[in-house]
């Protein structure tokens, strides 16, 4: 039996998850709550938004099925793996990234957040339609939805609780900037927290 196979969504989850979790903690505190409603009322952030998810979930998902099209004798297994990567969205990495050079990691978050909710209808999609045309025949695929849900509610609920966590966290009397000076101090000993929990686990 292939690891998570046939187990309930609820006992997919383990230790090795807890650093993972962290981190995705530590990106939704750092995220400003306040600013996640103005991501998409500024006319920018809302071309940029639209940009990166008309190329995350259009864009590349065709690149990745004209390529196993085009490129002969691709094996199923081989097929599989790649419509799998290219119609499942980012992982925590670019948020970390978006901290760590100041970028904008209120619209980081929201694409995050909207990417996850897309990915649940554009991988069985790929894998139930797109694979039996790209193979040119009927093939009996497993849509992994447990681990869909395992994955899914491995980011958004660490994320959206540090967000919630983060609009809780006042810090009054501090100017804006100190804030961030200090959700960013915060930031980083989760980090160091979560690379302590993945070297002891």
């Amino acid at each position: 039996m292939a690891p998570h196979e046939s187990l309930p969504w609820w006992q997919l989850f383990s230790p090795a998850d807890l650093p993972i979790a962290v981190i995705v903690l530590a990106i939704g505190f750092h995220t400003e709550a306040a600013r996640i409603g103005a991501v998409l009322k500024d006319r920018q952030t809302r071309a940029a938004f639209c940009a990166t998810l008309l190329t995350t979930l259009l864009i590349v998902p065709l690149i990745a099925i004209s390529a196993v099209w085009i490129v002969p004798h691709v094996p199923p297994e081989g097929v599989i793996g790649i419509l799998t990567v290219a119609l499942l969205p980012g992982g925590p990495l670019a948020n970390i990234l978006a901290v760590a050079v100041g970028a904008n990691s209120e619209l980081n978050v929201t694409l995050t957040v909207a990417e996850m909710i897309l990915s649940t209808a554009l991988l069985p999609l790929g894998l139930l339609v797109v694979m039996p045309r790209v193979l040119g025949a009927e093939q009996v695929i497993r849509v992994p939805f447990s681990e869909m849900v395992h994955g899914i509610a491995l980011v958004l609920g660490p994320m959206l609780t540090g967000v919630a966590a983060s609009s809780l966290t006042r810090l009054e009397g501090l100017t804006a900037a100190r804030r961030r000076v200090v959700k960013r101090r915060i930031f980083r000993l989760l980090l160091l927290l979560a690379l302590l929990l993945a070297i002891a686990v």
